[in-house]
């Protein structure tokens, strides 16, 4: 049976169409729904028409590729959970497609990170996103730790622009909140990690099975952080073969997996291109049992 999970981001509204664990189909459009979200804490009407527009097209396209609309299942992330109208982009949603959409709270954004990278495996995983980063952790089988910081990619570039002592210190300041936590095996998903390693590997089309397990150092990631702070954001798309709206935020993200990194005291992880979206799959199916 297919299922199409709609990941609505804060940074871009995903789409994967499954079937008995498998991936038939994924699409993405970058619509940016927390930008201009802070200092006000209200969903901009231009980002919100966009993500609207956004989730209507991938909603028609799995229903064209033969998904029965029941298992057509939307969850959003930080930027509708933190929005003083999130509900407004809800009840859109919902008059226009007759979607319901499920908010999930940063810890079950975590937990189903964690599921969606590691499956039932022990480990740990960052996820930084659009208006928040999560760590979530899994030793003896058992979660053991999931805890969400309001620090992501959109939400630190709408605040300090290309500021980097300003976000170095902010950034530090924040992932302090992690607390006393030891992790070994760090796996990063989300944009922010699989578009690093995409820069670091210097290839000019994107690669599935190359990105998916790739490793990399902190040194490394330090190295693509400084190739991007020097090269001009009018460029900057162009020469990594980014996406412009990721070219925009990709700074600030990179730059919390340094600076978790460094709190961690590892010096190296591994991308994943599987995270949230397979993980929700996997509980909304019951393949993983989610406590």
């Amino acid at each position: 049976m297919m299922h199409a999970i709609i990941d609505i981001g804060s940074n871009s509204v995903r789409l994967c169409i499954f079937a008995d664990g498998n991936i038939l189909l994924k699409d993405k459009i970058t619509a940016q729904l927390s930008e201009g979200l802070y200092p006000t804490m209200l969903l901009q009407d231009i980002s919100l028409e966009r993500n609207v527009s956004a989730v209507k097209t991938l909603y028609k396209k799995a229903l064209d590729f033969g998904v029965l609309k029941q298992n057509i299942l939307p969850f959003a992330t930080a930027a509708v959970r933190q929005a003083k109208n999130g509900d407004v982009f809800i009840k859109r949603v919902y008059d226009e497609t007759g979607l319901e959409i499920d908010v999930i709270s940063g810890e079950k954004e975590g937990d189903i990170g964690l599921i969606g990278a590691l499956f039932d495996k022990d480990g740990a995983i960052l996820d930084v996103g659009g208006a928040s980063s999560e760590i979530a952790i899994r030793k003896n089988g058992k979660k053991i730790y999931a805890h969400s910081v309001d620090i992501g990619a959109v939400k630190l570039t709408d605040m300090f622009k290309e500021d980097k002592k300003a976000l170095v210190r902010y950034i530090e300041n924040r992932v302090k909140e992690y607390g006393d936590i030891e992790v070994d095996n760090l796996v990063v998903i989300g944009g922010t990690g699989t578009s690093a390693a995409f820069i670091h590997l210097k290839d000019k089309v994107y690669d599935y099975e190359k990105i998916n397990g790739c490793q990399m150092t902190l040194t490394e990631l330090k190295t693509v952080a400084d190739e991007l702070f020097n090269t001009d954001l009018s460029v900057r798309a162009e020469k990594f073969n980014l996406e412009k709206p990721r070219a925009r935020v990709i700074l600030a993200g990179v730059l919390v997996i340094i600076k978790v990194l460094e709190y961690l005291k590892i010096d190296k992880f591994t991308v994943s291109e599987r995270d949230n979206l397979d993980g929700y799959y996997f509980v909304k199916t019951k393949m993983v049992k989610y406590e």
